[in-house]
């Protein structure tokens, strides 16, 4: 009986040591995580406060203020970006420290999230504003900005009226900005 009850004692200590291991391994696993963890938030500290010590640019255009680094601006060479940063031939204002750029700022949100992710999160959906995307891309020099699509053609509607009150037919030709219009009197054409 004695026996028996140290058996039970062993096997109660022998489990209550597994529980305790089984414990232990699972505290080390999260203080691993946690280091972890911590260490990656680390370094997007110092990656975002390397970031914040690069050299700010202000660039106002057309009127509306944008703030980058010059990382950011200097992401493709030969680019109108580079020559105005590079060149030595055009300064800030003393006053303000902002380059001016007589461009569109709408336009160019879409061009300065291009230079800081390598996307275009948003394309304009008129044919307008494309073709203005694309020009802004031209001027700006941004080689590796994606091919914007060409303007779908549009349909167009040919109509036939003969006229009864006038010895004429009528054919024209649409395309939702311009109508041509042929007529022939009879015995004229």
């Amino acid at each position: 009986m004695f026996e028996d009850e140290y058996n039970r004692t062993n096997e109660l200590f022998a489990s209550f040591i597994n529980s305790l291991t089984d414990i232990q391994d699972s505290v080390q696993h999260k203080w691993y995580q946690f280091k972890h963890k911590r260490c990656a938030v680390e370094q997007k500290i110092q990656q975002s406060n390397s970031a914040a010590k690069a050299k700010k640019i202000s660039l106002d255009v057309g009127g509306t203020i944008f703030k980058t680094t010059e990382e950011t601006l200097l992401k493709e060479k030969e680019s109108f970006f580079w020559a105005m940063l590079r060149s030595g031939q055009w300064m800030p204002d003393e006053e303000t420290g902002t380059y001016f750029i007589d461009r569109d700022p709408h336009m160019f949100s879409i061009i300065l999230a291009y230079l800081r992710d390598g996307k275009v999160w948003t394309m304009p959906e008129s044919e307008g504003k494309k073709q203005l995307l694309k020009n802004e891309v031209d001027f700006y020099g941004l080689a590796s900005f994606p091919r914007i699509p060409p303007p779908v053609p549009q349909p167009i509607s040919i109509y036939w009226t003969p006229t009864l009150s006038l010895p004429t037919s009528v054919l024209s030709f649409s395309d939702n900005h311009h109508t041509a219009v042929l007529s022939k009197c009879r015995g004229f054409l």
